[in-house]
C-alpha cells in the first residue's frame, strides 16, 4: 500500500456454514502512513548539495529509487554514480545526495526562482515521499553606494547558484553595469560553494 491510506480491516471466523448464526466478526481501522523524507538543509541555494533521507519506503529486497523530482522536473543525483537505480532502499530507508538542480540542462530550471518547491521521490514499489524545500532569494549589494567619477566599488551577492560538487553546471555570473541605460560594461564573475 504505497502512500497514505486509511481503511477498515474486518476479520470473520465461521464455525460451520457461513451464516449469521455460526460466524463472529470484528473490525478495526488501519492506517498506512506515507513514506517520509527529511533534508540536511531546508533553505538552500540553487545547485547546493543536500542529503535527502527517506524512511517508510518499500521493503522488498532489491528495492531502489525510481524517480526523484523537484517542481515536477528530474532532480540531479550527485551520489551513487548519479544513477537512481544504485540508491538501495534497505530496511525501508535510504540516504542520497542531490544537487538542487535539474538533471537535464534542457529542462526549464525551477530552482533558479526563489520560493518553495516540492521534492518528490518514488521507489520501484511505488512508495512516494514528498518534502518542501525553500530556494533562497538572491541578493546584490554595491559598496560604497555613492562614489565619484573614477571611484571603485565592490559588487557582492549571496544566494546565487552554488559552485558545488557539480559546479560545472553553473556558468559564471554576468554582471552588466549600466549608467541609466546610456553606457554599459559587462563583467564575468564566479560563485563560490556557498553561492556568493
Amino acid at each position: 500500500m504505497p502512500g497514505y491510506w486509511t481503511g477498515r480491516v474486518k476479520v470473520e471466523v465461521c464455525y460451520a456454514a457461513p451464516d449469521a448464526a455460526s460466524c463472529r466478526q470484528a473490525s478495526t481501522q488501519l492506517t498506512a502512513r506515507p513514506a517520509q523524507l527529511s533534508l540536511s538543509c531546508a533553505d538552500v541555494r540553487p545547485n547546493e548539495s543536500i542529503v535527502v533521507r527517506g524512511s517508510d519506503f518499500g521493503k522488498r529486497p532489491g528495492n531502489t529509487l525510481a524517480k526523484a523530482q523537484i517542481g515536477d522536473i528530474d532532480l540531479l543525483l550527485v551520489s551513487h554514480g548519479g544513477n537512481l537505480a544504485n540508491v538501495e532502499v534497505s530496511d525501508r530507508q535510504f540516504a542520497a545526495t542531490f544537487a538542487i538542480w535539474t538533471a537535464n540542462s534542457a529542462d526549464a530550471n525551477p530552482t533558479l526562482f526563489d520560493g518553495a518547491l516540492t521534492i518528490d521521490i518514488t521507489d520501484q514499489e511505488g512508495s512516494t515521499g514528498k518534502v518542501e524545500v525553500t530556494i533562497l532569494t538572491p541578493t546584490l549589494a554595491i559598496t560604497p553606494s555613492v562614489t565619484g567619477p573614477g571611484g571603485l566599488v565592490t559588487i557582492s551577492g549571496a544566494n546565487w547558484p552554488a559552485a558545488n560538487s557539480d559546479g560545472s553546471a553553473v556558468r559564471p555570473v554576468k554582471l552588466e553595469i549600466t549608467d541609466d541605460g546610456i553606457e554599459s560594461n559587462t563583467i564575468n564573475a564566479s560563485m563560490d560553494a556557498n553561492g556568493n
